[in-house]
């Protein structure tokens, strides 16, 4: 089977590190292409990840609408004869579906990276009068809540759902070298050290960490922060590190996160939308408690006091207090719950069950 991935830019988020890890995992037995719209900046880390066997396309696509991607997409397809056109993110789906109405034996899918946010609800509510396209498209929610949202709002559109998947990260050769560094950052011996990793944004909520993280300053506890402000002027960045009381670490955007993650000893997640975040699945493959809000995905992902805790809404005090319930477990029970969250991974959120799981929706009629 020939397949292109197609997405707009090849960046540091999830849906970029997951589209370059499913890429991979078909190519074993498939022939993949992957398309970026935009050319790889220097500073993108997950293109560096792409198999040899993936060959990768840009078009060098700048800000805002460029009609030369309608072309220079067609020309590929043209060229290529995919049997399957699977694009991922917003940002795709105006140059991709015009398209639709010259490849009838194309089978076009989309994977729908977050809930049901507003943006998203703009979007479907346009889709949802076109027959053409809602008929032409496969739609494939990433969790169970997600796809729930999507068909009470949308019950014209058939929804699929393929839960996300990783490939298992690996420690690198800076392993020690980070053990040291953050056995430097704690406060005794026994600290416990939380980690959080995403991009520094609104939508992160990183803020909202920070504010709990004042409340625990009596507690001995740090937060590990990496991640970065994608922003020109690095507002938010500027934001949180005004907001800081001193037990947490701005670490930056780092590509050894498994070395964090071994020295970790829970994940914590602030979004106010989120899809299943590569993120918390990189978490739960390190055995690590996850602290979330109610966000997307992650209320399936996590089950209140059995492999994490659920924030009751998205306040302060909602955070602090599931924050303080992990604390104020024994040792063992932190342990149960961190092999509760590698076997749930194990399970079912590999990524060789991921494109296993794509490949059959990809031959489906």
């Amino acid at each position: 089977m020939k397949i292109l991935q197609v997405i707009s830019g090849l960046g540091n988020g999830g849906a970029e590190k997951f589209v370059v890890e499913l890429s991979n995992a078909l190519s074993k037995n498939h022939t993949v292409m992957l398309c970026s719209f935009k050319a790889v900046d220097g500073h993108f880390h997950f293109p560096e990840l792409l198999n040899t066997s993936v060959t990768l396309t840009t078009f060098g696509k700048t800000k805002g609408f460029d009609a030369s991607v309608y072309s220079s997409l067609s020309r590929l397809i043209r060229k290529e004869k995919p049997d399957v056109v699977h694009f991922h993110l917003d940002a795709t789906l105006k140059y991709v579906m015009p398209l639709m109405a010259f490849f009838f034996r194309i089978k076009f899918i989309y994977t729908i990276h977050s809930d049901l946010n507003v943006n998203k609800k703009k979007i479907f509510s346009q889709l949802s009068r076109i027959s053409f396209v809602s008929k032409r498209v496969t739609w494939v929610c990433i969790a169970p809540a997600i796809r729930m949202e999507f068909e009470k709002a949308f019950p014209s559109l058939k929804f699929q759902m393929v839960e996300n998947g990783i490939a298992e990260l690996k420690c690198t050769s800076l392993a020690e070298e980070v053990k040291m560094e953050v056995a430097g950052m704690k406060l005794t011996g026994t600290t416990t050290v939380l980690i959080s990793v995403a991009k520094l944004n609104g939508n992160k909520n990183q803020a909202l960490l920070m504010e709990a993280m004042k409340q625990l300053n009596d507690r001995n506890v740090i937060l590990l922060l990496v991640g970065h402000d994608s922003s020109s002027d690095q507002h938010y960045l500027k934001k949180l590190t005004a907001m800081s009381s001193g037990n947490v670490f701005f670490l930056g955007l780092k590509s050894n996160v498994a070395d964090y993650l071994t020295c970790s000893d829970a994940f914590v997640i602030t979004s106010l939308n989120e899809g299943l975040p590569i993120s918390a699945l990189e978490a739960f493959s390190f055995g690590l408690p996850v602290i979330t809000t109610p966000a997307g995905g992650l209320k399936d992902l996590v089950e209140h006091g059995k492999n994490g805790f659920v924030t009751k809404d998205f306040s302060k005090e909602a955070l602090l207090s599931s924050l303080k319930e992990y604390l104020d477990l024994k040792d063992g029970q932190k342990e149960k719950i961190g092999q509760e969250n590698r076997r749930k991974f194990l399970a079912h959120y590999t990524m060789k069950a991921c494109a296993g799981n794509y490949e059959s929706l990809y031959t489906k009629n």
